[in-house]
């Protein structure tokens, strides 16, 4: 499948060298910079959608090494040979949701990979 030109959702993440963790989490106006706002940070999706999930090049993030998400959530899973793109898959129940994991790493940071779960979430 073809990499949509811009996904439906974005999310960027950023870190420092000396915050390599938590994370900061963007998407749009939404932003968690605490470990317990993972819970908080919350991405709204519709069947069919597309998320990618892009570092900020003006931080020291120097890469997303995975992104774990269950299959039956996505149809398509995110990965770096696909830019780091999922596809929400159509079966997911009415406001299903899930937490997953971004492994990422730090550029200088004394303890790579890092990890944050934010959550995902159905609209309908």
């Amino acid at each position: 499948m073809p990499n949509p030109s811009t996904p439906d959702h974005i999310i960027v993440i950023s870190a420092t060298t000396a915050v390599p963790h938590p994370l900061t989490l963007t998407e749009g106006t939404t932003s968690s910079s605490t470990e317990t706002g993972d819970q908080n940070f919350t991405t709204e999706v519709n069947s069919g959608d597309t998320v990618q999930w892009q570092f900020d090049s003006s931080s020291n993030v120097s890469g997303i090494s995975g992104i774990s998400v269950t299959q039956p959530f996505f149809s398509q899973l995110p990965t770096s040979n696909n830019q780091w793109i999922g596809r929400v898959g159509t079966s997911n129940g009415k406001k299903a949701q899930e937490s997953y994991s971004i492994d990422y790493s730090v550029t200088g940071a004394p303890a790579n990979p890092y990890n944050q779960d934010p959550i995902i979430k159905m609209k309908n």
